[in-house]
């Protein structure tokens, strides 16, 4: 197995979410783990649910609550940013 896949299910990862490397930092003490998003997924307005444009992505990284074998945990998402045509450029959750 690999550790991608033994992290996503030890960290009950939103099946949306692909893990793809893991990035230990010995020195400062904590672990990097990189998402994706599939680019072939559907997305929806989280106001409307209609189907919005897809312009482009942004880069966020956040610190998860729990730490991994006494390891800060920081995950790094490329995030889709999208446009609504009723509602405007709208924040996509990372975990919804």
């Amino acid at each position: 197995m690999k550790d991608t896949t033994l992290l996503s299910m030890l960290m009950n990862l939103p099946a949306h979410w692909q893990m793809s490397e893991v990035v230990p930092n010995l020195y400062d003490g904590s672990i990097l783990l990189k998402m994706t998003y599939p680019r072939t997924t559907d997305y929806s307005c989280p106001q409307c649910s209609k189907r919005p444009k897809i312009c482009g992505y942004e880069h966020r990284t956040v610190e998860h609550t729990e730490q991994l074998m006494h390891y800060k945990t920081l995950m790094s998402f490329e995030v889709p940013k999208i446009y609504c045509q009723e509602h405007g450029d709208v924040s996509f959750e990372l975990f919804s």
